[in-house]
């Protein structure tokens, strides 16, 4: 391409007086290439040096965030750490009172399963960093704690209901002696009997008592027979039986008065008759059975106090 020749002329409209300049254009155009190529290599620098800063900016953040994660980490996991001790003490008083109430204990390796529990992946497995491995190990270890939890919620609204169940077959039990006071005169078993002076077995006690003295029911239950007429010299006299339910009936003999009637719910502790020595007896004293299953039981095995 032929050199060609420019001329800029500068007029001033005050004055008269102009000023020019004559150039050549190939060296414009390099004048112009030059000062692109510095303009992009310029501009390519702050872009690099840009990005970098931008780079370790938030390369310096992460690190913060990660530290600031990590303390974070390690007060819950010193958190954690504490409510598991009190779990697995609160597990301990929790098998306590399984045994307590006649329920078998819960086996260790059953609680660090809890309910509907499996076995965690292996954390070693995970290709994370140290961050991302504690963060998968404590929610494992929550996850872990919650079911524990949860099995220690049903294990005691078991021991709950167990308790119940306990109570109301206690107060069908017959625990406590029938007269207050009084003295056993003869126990279960086999002993001489007075009347025909040989060895019988005594399906009961004898609590000798003053005539009249209150007779307690050993137990809840319901009247099941009333024997309120008496020959003397024979057989149990006037006597009360009380069903307690679960195969359990306790007899009340020789008394002197019948204070209750077929068919009456009593409560222990109610009176359901006096002392006496209707019947077969040789003084006021009152003859006590308990009966198992249709079976006579000895009496002080249930008797508490």
């Amino acid at each position: 391409m032929r050199d060609r020749l420019g001329k800029v002329i500068l007029y001033s409209t005050g004055e008269t007086d102009y000023r020019e300049w004559t150039f050549r254009t190939s060296r414009i155009a390099w004048y112009a290439a030059g000062f692109a190529f510095v303009v992009a290599v310029v501009t390519i620098s702050l872009s690099v040096a840009l990005s970098s800063l931008i780079r370790d900016y938030r390369v310096t953040s992460l690190r913060k965030a990660n530290q600031s994660l990590l303390s974070e980490l390690k007060q819950m996991r010193s958190k954690v750490t504490d409510l598991e001790t009190k779990l697995a003490s609160l597990e301990r008083t929790d098998n306590d009172l399984r045994l307590f109430v006649n329920l078998p204990p819960i086996d260790d390796d059953v609680r660090s399963m809890g309910v509907g529990g499996n076995v965690h992946p292996a954390l070693e497995d995970v290709k994370l960093g140290e961050a991302g491995r504690d963060v998968l190990a404590l929610d494992a270890y929550l996850d872990q704690l919650e079911r524990r939890v949860q099995l220690a919620f049903e294990s005691r609204r078991e021991i709950e209901e167990k308790y119940k169940e306990n109570s109301e077959l206690l107060k069908h039990t017959p625990t406590i002696r029938p007269v207050v006071g009084g003295r056993i005169t003869s126990g279960f078993g086999y002993r001489l009997d007075p009347f025909i002076e040989r060895i019988r077995h005594h399906d009961g006690v004898d609590i000798a008592a003053p005539q009249g003295t209150q007779v307690f029911a050993a137990a809840d239950g319901v009247v099941e027979k009333v024997v309120t007429k008496a020959v003397r010299g024979r057989g149990y006299g006037k006597e009360v039986i009380i069903n307690h339910g679960n195969g359990i009936r306790t007899r009340y003999a020789h008394l002197s008065r019948v204070l209750v009637r077929p068919g009456q719910k009593v409560k222990r502790w109610d009176v359901v008759g006096l002392v006496g020595q209707t019947g077969r007896a040789r003084g006021p004293h009152l003859h006590y059975e308990v009966i198992v299953n249709g079976r006579p039981t000895d009496p002080m095995a249930y008797i508490l106090n």
